[in-house]
């Protein structure tokens, strides 16, 4: 009695395994980059570039207060990605750190019950900054003849 063995077919596991690496490479979503940490958007609105370079084009807008995961450091260029993931860079100089946020958040508190030493009117729009240095972040624009109650100088 004589067996006739047939030979194995290896060609659907090859068609499995180059599909496979196929649909893999076809992956739509980039490789994404990790956290290298978090920080808040400072200006009232933030443009997030596609590059460093101030002429790239612009990916997204984010407001005062949205949390950004920081991806990477440039000298004071930081590349960021927003909570709709879109990933751009901005100045570092225009983010604030967690401890400032909750600053902030305390501040607003705290002003809530101050007393209004005043009513003042600006002559010029105003930017309301994080801390009294111009270089800080500013969050808030108040208009040109606009009223405000005074609470505080420094």
């Amino acid at each position: 009695m004589e067996s006739k063995a047939q030979p194995m077919n290896r060609v659907p596991g090859f068609c499995v395994a180059s599909t496979l690496l196929f649909l893999a490479a076809c992956n739509p979503e980039p490789v994404r980059l990790p956290s290298l940490g978090e920080a808040y958007v400072g200006p009232a609105s933030l443009s997030v570039r596609q590059d460093i370079s101030l002429q790239s084009p612009v990916v997204a807008t984010v407001s005062h207060g949205e949390r950004l995961e920081i991806l990477q450091r440039r000298r004071r260029l930081v590349k960021v990605r927003t909570p709709l993931r879109a990933e751009g860079w901005t100045d570092e100089r225009l983010l604030l750190s967690p401890a400032e946020v909750s600053s902030l958040r305390r501040l607003s508190e705290q002003s809530k019950s101050a007393p209004s030493q005043g009513v003042a009117t600006t002559y010029e729009a105003l930017n309301v900054h994080t801390a009294p240095d111009a270089h800080s972040p500013s969050f808030l624009q108040v208009k040109e003849g606009e009223k405000v109650d005074v609470i505080g100088h420094r």
